[in-house]
């Protein structure tokens, strides 16, 4: 099944490879206890992983993309009630 994928920024298109999640932590010093007791913060970004026309693999932030098709049809088509 291949998925098409248009960047909305740019308007690049790529075929959508798959997708995950990325996480990040960060620890910074408390004003009161420094080290002992560091205020900590998590992120987590959805991302896809596409390719472009030569095959190259990049990672970008999924709300950044919109389907354009799948099996060469375009989404509407595929959820229009019958």
């Amino acid at each position: 099944m291949a998925v098409i994928v248009r960047h909305k920024e740019t308007g690049e298109r790529f075929v959508l490879v798959g997708t995950g999640l990325g996480t990040a932590a960060t620890a910074r010093s408390s004003l009161l206890f420094g080290d002992l007791l560091p205020a900590e913060e998590e992120t987590t970004t959805a991302a896809a992983a596409v390719c472009d026309s030569e095959g190259r693999i990049r990672w970008v932030r999924s709300e950044s993309l919109m389907v354009v098709s799948i099996d060469a049809l375009p989404p509407t088509e595929l959820l229009a009630e019958t």
